[in-house]
């Protein structure tokens, strides 16, 4: 049977040395410790988190969707291919291997050519993941029909995916275009490096 905890009030604590000893006095006690991110409950022998599925007093008997990790990069290099080319990536490292990593790209890509498919993806680790059925690709589009010329072109595309790793490994996220017949630029326009522009993503990580 899950107990029944009067107190709700939550101190903000920097680390878990800041932790009072856990006593029948403080059961029910919140407290909120910053370097772990994590809301801790006093349940009078000891600080358990609310995110802990092994936790007492019936708290696991609920259903806790936590974001236990954050991770933002901001890619200003300037860089081109041929072939598949990664406009930003980022690393991050789930805490469980049940965790769901949401993926949220924008890129920033300069077009060379109005006569050939421009294509994006998003690659974790070395595999493309969340593309069009058969091909990996998240978009497909076909530069003439959107840009009345090559010279100076440059656009930004996003990418938004919830991806589900199954592992507590390093895992690695990039977000990549491609032309398919012509060189692709990235962080700055066709035909003018100093036009620089930025691609960005952040990774969430959320236990379920």
């Amino acid at each position: 049977m899950a107990k029944s905890f009067p107190n709700t009030g939550a101190t903000v604590i920097d680390s878990a040395a800041d932790l009072p000893t856990a006593s029948a006095a403080l059961e029910g006690i919140l407290m909120f410790q910053k370097d772990t991110n994590e809301l801790k409950i006093c349940d009078g022998a000891s600080w358990v988190s609310v995110s802990d599925t092994n936790n007492v007093g019936g708290l696991a008997d609920a259903s806790y969707n936590i974001l236990r990790n954050v991770v933002h990069v901001t890619n200003t290099t300037a860089a081109s291919d041929s072939s598949w080319v990664s406009a930003v990536e980022a690393t991050i490292t789930p805490t469980s291997s049940s965790s769901k990593i949401l993926v949220i790209s924008t890129g920033f890509f300069g077009i060379t050519s109005i006569t050939t498919d421009f294509q994006t993806r998003l690659v974790r680790n070395s595999t493309a993941i969340g593309g069009l059925a058969g091909t990996n690709v998240v978009a497909n589009i076909y530069t003439g029909a959107n840009y009345p010329s090559s010279s100076y072109l440059g656009d930004q595309f996003s990418n938004i995916y919830l991806d589900s790793p199954a592992t507590t490994s390093a895992v690695t996220y990039k977000f990549q275009g491609r032309l398919t017949t012509a060189t692709l630029r990235v962080n700055y326009r066709n035909s003018d490096s100093g036009a620089s522009a930025a691609s960005q993503m952040t990774l969430l990580e959320i236990m379920v």
